[in-house]
C-alpha cells in the first residue's frame, strides 16, 4: 500500500497496513483527495469493502484513537474494557494490564506516579497467585477512573502561544505541555488572557528519578524536570513562532539563564537548553495544580518500583506479534496476503495439464510444488524477486543469498536465470557494494620517446612550509618538478602555489627550454594551472602538445609521482628543524637524484643526458679509471640503450600490473557506474556512503581506456574517466537511492 500511495503519504493520506486515512482542511479539498486515492487504487486493481468505508466524517476511529478537528481522545470501547478490567491475580495479569494501559499513558496526568504502587508488585516477580495490598488496589481503582476522566488532547499548533509546566518531588519529575487556544466567546469576568483564550493540554509526561538523580539538590531536581521535559517534547518546541513559557514553582530557576557560576552538571544542561527559545517564569506551588498534584503523595517511596517507559504510539514503531498457536496456523492466514492474492489471481487460468507437467498441485487456491513452494507466474516474477532481494527484510543479499531466499518460498522454471539477471542489474547493490571482480583496464604504458627532452612530464609538490630560495630574493612554498621521459633527468624549481600559468611558463623558459630546447609533448595532471586557457594558448604558441592525465588516474604520470617522493625524502633528511631552508637545498637534491642509476634505464640520468658523469661533490676517489665510462659506449649508443631499457621496463611493469586486472572495454551508449572515492558530498561519513554513482551513459571513447560520461553539468566533475574508475552494469535499472550531488 505504501508503494501504491507513496507520493500521497503525509500530504493528505496516512496508511497503516490496509487502513487508509484521508484528511483535508475542507469538504472541497476532501472530495478531490478521496477521488485521487480511489483512482490510484483502481489503477492498481485494489478493492475497498464498502461496508468498511466511511466518507466525509468529522471524527473517525484510527489505530485505537478517536481523531477529530478538536484533537485526539481514547477509543470509548478501549476505555470501557479498562474500566471493566478485573483486579489482577498474578504477575502476568499485572503485566497485561500495564501493557494495555501504557498505550494510552499520554492521556493520563502523572501516569508514572499513579502506577508506582502497582509496579512495586512486580519486584521479584513471584510465581503463582498474588493478592494486591490495599494501597495497590486503591492505585488500580484510581488508574481505571483516570481513563474515564481523561481530557481531549488537542493537536499541537506551532502558531499558538505554548506553555510548559514542570515540577519535581523527591523521586519524580513531571511536566504538562499546553497551548492557549482562542475561545469562541469572551468572558468579561475572566482574567485578560482567559477572556479570549483557554489553556488546553497537549501532552502529559512524568517519570521516576534514577537513584543518582534522587541525590540532587532541590534546585537541580527542578532543573532536571525542565531539561527532560524539553527533550521529551523537542519535536514540538523546535521551530515554533514565538518563545514558549516555562512555569515552575522554584523561583531560583527564573535566574538560571543569567546565572554566572554554574556547576559542571548545570553547564551541561545549559548547553542542552541552548537550542530552545523559552522564558522561565515563577508561579507559586499553590497556583500550579497540574504538575504538582501528585508530587506530595505518601506512596512515592524510593523503592517503589521502576519506571515503565512508553513512547507515544506510532504505527511505524510497532509490529504485529502472534502467539505460538496462531503462528503455527499462519499457513491458513496466507490468503490475506496482498501478494498471495495476486498470485492466486495470476494463476487462476493456469492450464491443469501444464500444472501437472510442472509437478504442481492446487491447495486453497494456490498452485504448490511437491515441497510446498508457491508457483509464481511470469508476470509476478519481478515482485517475488523484489521481496527476496530489494526489501528491507532481505537487505540486498548476493547471488547465493537471493537464490536461497527465493527458493525458500517460491518456484518457477527459470528461477536461477532470473535471479542472476535481477542481482546483476540491481543499481542499489552496484552503488553500495564493493566490486568483487578484478579492476577493469589493463595498463598501457607510454612508449619511450625518440630523443632527449622530446617528451617531458611535469607536476607540482604543494603544501610545503615557506622557504627562502638560495639567492635570498624570493620565498617559495611549492616545487615544480620536470622530468625528461627518455633520460629521466630531473629539474626541480622552487615556486609558489599561487603562481599563474604565465609564471610557470616563465620558469620553464628560463630553466628548461633555454637549456634543452622545446619539447614536442608535455604530460601533466589536471592542476588549475595546466587546464587554463592561458596555458593552452602558450603551448599552442610554442607548438607543444599538452597531454593531461585522466581524472583520478595518476599512473599516467607515474615517473614524476615517483620523483616527487624521492625529492620529499631528500628534503626531509636534510632540512633544518624549522623546515625553512628546503628551497636552498633543491640544487643539491637535483644533482644527487640525477647521479643515481635509474632502475628503468640502468643508466644515471646525468650520464644519459650529458654523455658523461659529472664529478660528485665533495670529491670522491674515482671508482674506475678516468675516462673508462666514456670509452664503453658513445652517447648515441647510450641513448639507444635507454630506449630499449625503458620499453622493456614498461612491458614488465604492464605485465605485473595487468596480472590482477581484467581487460574490459565499453562502447558508447553503454551505462556504467562511477566510483565515488574522489567525489566529495555534504554527507557526514564516507563509510556509509555509496561506493558508486550512476549509472551514466558513455558518450564517447577517448582512446583505448578512457571514456567521456554523460555526467550532470552541475556536478563540476571532469567527465573523462578511465576504466579503473568504472564498474559495468548492463541493463541497469533505477532501483535504490541515488548518489547525493558532489560539492
Amino acid at each position: 500500500m505504501n508503494e501504491v500511495l507513496g507520493d500521497l503519504l503525509d500530504v493528505f493520506v496516512l496508511v497503516y497496513l490496509d487502513d487508509i486515512l484521508i484528511f483535508s482542511k475542507n469538504r472541497e479539498d476532501h472530495a478531490g483527495h478521496v477521488r485521487a486515492v480511489l483512482d490510484r487504487l483502481r489503477a492498481n486493481r485494489l478493492y475497498c469493502a464498502p461496508g468498511k468505508c466511511e466518507f466525509f466524517q468529522d471524527e473517525v476511529e484510527f489505530l485505537g484513537y478517536r481523531v477529530s478537528n478538536r484533537g485526539v481522545t481514547m477509543d470509548p470501547k478501549k476505555v470501557e474494557a479498562i474500566t471493566e478490567w478485573p483486579e489482577p491475580r498474578s504477575i502476568h495479569d499485572i503485566q497485561v494490564f500495564l501493557g494495555f494501559a501504557n498505550f494510552y499513558r499520554r492521556f493520563i496526568r502523572h501516569y508514572s506516579r499513579v502506577v508506582v504502587p502497582i509496579t512495586a508488585a512486580l519486584r521479584g516477580k513471584p510465581k503463582g497467585a498474588i493478592e494486591l495490598s490495599a494501597e495497590q488496589r486503591d492505585a488500580f481503582t484510581r488508574l481505571k477512573k483516570a481513563f474515564t476522566t481523561a481530557p481531549v488532547l488537542r493537536h499541537f499548533d506551532p502558531s499558538l502561544p505554548t506553555v510548559m509546566e514542570t515540577d519535581a518531588s523527591d523521586y519524580v519529575v513531571a511536566g504538562v505541555l499546553s497551548q492557549w487556544v482562542p475561545n469562541a466567546e469572551e468572558h468579561a469576568a475572566s482574567p485578560p488572557r482567559a477572556r479570549t483564550h483557554t489553556l488546553h493540554p497537549i501532552a502529559f509526561w512524568s517519570r521516576q528519578m534514577v537513584p543518582a538523580e534522587r541525590n540532587y539538590e532541590i534546585h537541580d531536581k527542578e532543573l532536571l524536570a525542565v531539561v527532560k521535559a524539553c527533550e521529551e517534547w523537542r519535536h514540538y518546541l523546535h521551530g515554533i513562532s514565538a518563545p514558549f513559557e516555562i512555569l515552575t514553582d522554584h523561583q531560583a530557576l527564573e535566574y538560571f539563564q543569567t546565572k554566572r557560576n554554574l556547576t559542571r552538571r548545570q553547564a551541561r544542561w545549559g548547553l542542552s537548553l541552548g537550542e530552545f527559545d523559552f522564558r522561565i517564569a515563577y508561579r507559586p506551588g499553590v497556583d500550579g495544580g497540574k504538575p504538582d498534584a501528585l508530587t506530595r503523595r505518601s506512596d512515592l517511596h524510593p523503592n517503589a518500583g521502576k519506571h515503565y517507559s512508553a513512547a507515544e504510539p506510532d504505527p511505524a514503531n510497532h509490529a504485529v506479534l502472534l502467539d505460538r498457536g496462531l503462528f503455527a496456523k499462519s499457513n491458513q492466514l496466507l490468503p490475506a496476503s496482498e501478494f498471495l492474492q495476486d498470485v492466486i489471481r495470476g494463476t487462476a487460468s493456469l492450464d491443469p495439464g501444464k500444472a501437472e507437467s510442472l509437478g504442481l498441485s492446487k491447495k486453497a487456491g494456490v498452485w504448490l510444488t511437491a515441497q510446498g513452494k508457491w508457483y509464481i507466474p511470469p508476470a509476478l516474477v519481478p515482485r517475488a524477486l523484489q521481496l527476496s532481494h530489494d526489501s528491507p527484510a532481505a537487505a540486498h543479499p548476493g547471488l547465493r543469498g537471493t537464490t536461497v531466499a527465493t527458493q525458500r518460498q517460491f518456484w518457477w522454471p527459470t528461477l536461477a536465470q532470473d535471479v542472476i539477471q535481477h542481482v546483476s542489474t540491481c543499481s542499489a547493490c552496484a552503488r553500495a557494494k564493493s566490486p568483487r571482480h578484478k579492476p577493469y583496464g589493463f595498463l598501457r604504458p607510454l612508449l619511450a620517446p625518440d630523443r632527449p627532452w622530446g617528451s617531458i612530464t611535469m607536476d607540482l609538490i604543494e603544501g610545503l612550509p615557506p622557504s627562502t630560495t638560495g639567492d635570498g630574493k624570493a620565498t617559495a612554498d611549492s616545487i615544480l618538478v620536470v622530468v625528461d621521459r627518455l633520460t629521466k633527468y630531473t629539474v626541480a624549481l622552487p615556486t609558489v602555489a599561487t603562481a599563474t600559468s604565465k609564471e610557470h611558463a616563465r620558469l620553464l623558459d628560463d630553466h628548461v627550454f633555454s637549456h634543452f630546447g622545446l619539447p614536442d609533448q608535455i604530460i601533466s595532471d589536471r592542476g588549475r594551472t595546466f587546464v587554463s586557457a592561458v596555458w593552452s594558448g602558450i603551448m599552442e604558441l610554442y607548438g607543444i602538445r599538452s597531454s593531461l592525465s585522466t581524472a583520478y588516474h595518476p599512473q599516467t604520470d607515474g615517473q614524476t609521482e615517483r620523483m616527487n617522493q624521492s625529492l620529499e625524502l631528500y628534503l626531509r633528511l636534510y632540512c633544518n628543524y624549522q623546515q625553512d631552508n628546503w628551497a636552498s637545498l633543491l640544487p643539491r637534491a637535483q644533482f644527487a637524484l640525477n647521479q643515481r642509476t635509474s632502475a628503468t634505464t640502468n643508466v644515471a640520468p646525468a650520464v644519459a643526458n650529458l654523455g658523461f658523469s659529472p664529478r660528485p661533490l665533495p670529491d670522491l676517489p674515482a671508482a674506475v679509471p678516468e675516462g673508462a665510462t666514456g670509452d664503453v659506449v658513445k652517447h648515441a649508443q647510450l641513448l639507444e640503450a635507454c630506449q630499449r631499457n625503458i620499453n622493456a621496463a614498461a612491458e614488465a611493469m604492464a605485465k605485473s600490473y595487468n596480472r590482477s586486472r581484467v581487460d574490459r572495454s565499453f562502447q558508447p551508449g553503454e551505462e556504467v557506474m562511477l566510483r565515488t572515492k574522489h567525489l566529495r558530498t555534504d554527507r557526514p561519513s564516507r563509510k556509509l556512503d555509496n561506493r558508486f554513482a550512476g549509472p551514466f551513459k558513455i558518450l564517447d571513447a577517448i582512446g583505448p581506456r578512457a571514456y567521456r560520461l554523460d555526467l550532470p553539468r552541475r556536478w563540476a566533475v571532469h567527465p573523462v574517466v578511465t576504466a579503473l574508475a568504472q564498474s559495468g552494469l548492463s541493463g541497469a535499472g533505477q532501483r535504490g537511492r541515488g548518489f547525493p550531488e558532489p560539492r
